[in-house]
């Protein structure tokens, strides 16, 4: 016999069930959506290096080095208290890469750089270490397109072997990879330092966190979306750069680059409305402030240069924007190289050949650029010929 206690709570545990399940309809729903009407999101899965594990065993290796062969669902990238670092020995395979819609395989060695294993030094063989960011990286792109491979590749058509290491790291400064190079880069014995130089490059790691999807999640493409969005609307910064820091930055160049109305690839003003757009990423190197802080990080790369021993080389990719736009607009540039001429340290500007490859490509939409720098596989190869004739000029 049900009581007159009885009645509220199943009245209540009916409404309980109907919310629950008008909400599962209401996901499933979305889900379908998002199916039908977005592509499949970005989506990685990390292993250990194949063997890795195994050959650890047989050398009978301590259990902390055991654990250098990951498991399975550990991410690629890394933070440490001196920035984001790639895991050593790890294999990471990128499915539908938000840049390049492509399955991108990502392999570590023992260094945590992106390529082969290094063996010994060769005698007569230079070795070039490429430190940078994304670009530099190219996790978008296969290894063999990335243009630090084809560098030395060029070197050995034309029958001489150089040895190119790819240290980039994504979502990072110049301060961050100032410190990979005195962690693990000095260890290689480079030659030569080839810094891939952005101009976010003043902060100390740039971009906004990813969430990272539950495992349980994993065959969800709304969750995937999610992850990505949610971010972004929240305005979730991920930089170690002060907000306050790099509105700063953002005051002084509306200062000095009075914005204007008009389109940014034909009017100057219209430009410098883009920088204020782009204020928390690459519009700080219009900023005299940042630049306060880049240029003692160059002066201590100048200077390890010195004690190593190593020749030290700039490269400096600008952003499509100054690719595109009808007039020339390369304040960050000219900064940069003031410094390095200083320094009497070799640049590479990209920006000129470029802005020339552009016009040769019929200013053909996304013929160069994925998004507002990190290159096709076209841009690569030809980055690969200009920086292979910049380092066979200066070896």
């Amino acid at each position: 016999m049900q009581t007159q206690g009885d009645a509220p709570r199943t009245s209540l545990a009916k409404r309980l069930g109907l919310i629950l399940l008008s909400l599962l309809l209401s996901l499933a729903l979305a889900e379908a959506a998002v199916r039908l009407l977005l592509e499949r999101p970005q989506s990685a899965r990390v292993e250990s290096t194949a063997g890795l594990r195994k050959r650890l065993q047989r050398e009978n290796a301590h259990p902390k080095d055991l654990r250098m062969a990951v498991a399975p669902g550990d991410q690629l990238i890394v933070d440490t208290p001196t920035g984001f670092r790639l895991r050593a020995n790890t294999r990471a395979v990128i499915e539908n890469h938000r840049l390049s819609k492509r399955d991108i395989v990502v392999e570590t060695n023992a260094y945590g750089f992106r390529g082969p294993e290094l063996g010994d030094r060769r005698d007569g063989v230079p070795r070039v270490l490429f430190i940078g960011d994304s670009i530099t990286l190219g996790d978008y792109v296969a290894e063999e397109e990335t243009f630090v491979r084809q560098v030395e590749q060029r070197f050995r058509a034309e029958g001489r072997e150089v040895e190119t290491i790819n240290a980039g790291v994504g979502a990072i400064g110049l301060q961050n990879e100032l410190a990979i190079l005195m962690e693990t880069g000095l260890a290689v014995e480079p030659d030569v330092v080839v810094v891939g130089f952005y101009l976010n490059d003043a902060m100390s790691s740039r971009g906004v966190d990813v969430l990272r999807v539950p495992r349980g999640l994993g065959w969800s493409r709304l969750a995937g979306h999610l992850a990505h969005a949610l971010p972004f609307l929240l305005e979730r910064d991920g930089s170690k750069t002060g907000l306050g820091v790099r509105r700063l930055w953002a005051e002084e160049v509306a200062a000095a680059f009075p914005p204007a109305e008009g389109d940014p690839l034909t009017e100057p003003g219209a430009f410098h409305a883009l920088l204020q757009d782009a204020w928390k990423d690459w519009g700080s190197a219009w900023s005299d402030s940042a630049w306060e802080r880049l240029e003692p990080v160059i002066e201590e790369f100048e200077r390890q240069s010195e004690r190593a021993g190593f020749e030290l080389l700039f490269l400096c990719f600008p952003v499509r924007s100054q690719v595109h736009a009808e007039f020339v607009i390369d304040h960050p540039q000219r900064r940069l190289a003031g410094v390095l001429e200083r320094l009497d340290v070799p640049l590479l500007d990209l920006l000129p050949p470029l802005r020339e490859l552009w016009r040769e490509q019929g200013r053909v939409e996304r013929s160069l650029f994925y998004d507002q720098c990190h290159h096709t596989p076209l841009a690569n190869a030809r980055i690969a010929d200009w920086v292979h004739d910049f380092l066979r000029s200066q070896i």
